[in-house]
Parts: C-alpha cells; sequence; structure tokens
C-alpha cells in the first residue's frame, strides 16, 4: 500500500482501489482525534464543527505533528494547487481553526506559526 501525494494511503474507502489488508484511518496528537472515514474530528470528548478545508487543514497538520508544514505542502496538500500568489486563504482558515479549537494565536497550544516557513501542530 502506497501513500497517496496527501500523505494518506491511497486506497481507502471510497477511493475505488483495493488495500489487500486494514488501513487505520484515525490519528490524532494533543487530544485532538481525526477519523478520516467518517470525516469527523474532536478535541477531548467534544466533536468540532468543521468545513471540508477545515478538517482537510486539520489532518495534514495533525499527520505531522511536532513538525513545520510549509504553506507551499498545505495549499499543495489542501487546495490542491502550487500557490504563487497570497496565502491570506490559508491564514483565514488557520485563524477560524485556530478559533474553533480554542488556541489563541499570541499564545498558541496547538498550531503555532513558523514564521516564513509554515506551521506546526504541537504534538502535546
Amino acid at each position: 500500500m502506497s501513500p497517496s501525494r496527501s500523505g494518506w494511503p491511497s486506497c481507502w474507502p471510497g477511493s475505488g482501489r483495493c488495500c489487500g489488508g486494514s488501513v487505520d484511518l484515525t490519528t490524532g496528537a494533543h487530544g485532538v482525534k481525526i477519523d478520516i472515514e467518517s470525516h469527523r474530528a474532536w478535541i477531548g470528548d467534544e466533536e468540532l464543527q468543521l468545513s471540508a478545508k477545515e478538517f482537510e487543514l486539520l489532518r495534514v497538520l495533525v499527520r505531522d505533528a511536532g513538525r513545520v508544514v510549509t504553506r507551499e505542502q498545505i495549499m499543495r496538500q489542501v487546495w490542491d494547487t502550487t500557490w504563487w500568489t497570497s496565502t491570506k486563504t490559508l491564514d483565514m482558515h488557520i485563524s477560524w481553526l485556530r478559533k474553533k479549537l480554542g488556541d489563541d494565536a499570541a499564545s498558541p497550544r496547538y498550531i503555532t506559526t513558523v514564521r516564513g516557513v509554515g506551521f506546526r501542530f504541537e504534538k502535546s
């Protein structure tokens, strides 16, 4: 089973590809749990109400928790495009996601901005 461009197995349900085995479609970090198959996310016991883009953004960040994900990687994986102009759309989605996580950009617990590079989802 080889990962897709997004880093997730390209054979998960709905993709039309057979895995030949089971795939764990849940992931999590820092009290945030994501269920890829049901397209749901929780912080602790509280389910988050996320838009499709917010969910994909959270999925990408949590998948690489503890590591910096560049703006370009996020734009390619979440918006499926190479972004050569303003990334204000990304900044707004990060802001909305932080708000839904109860995070504060000035003193982040979950999503840290790495100036000039991208974002890091903290492991704990």
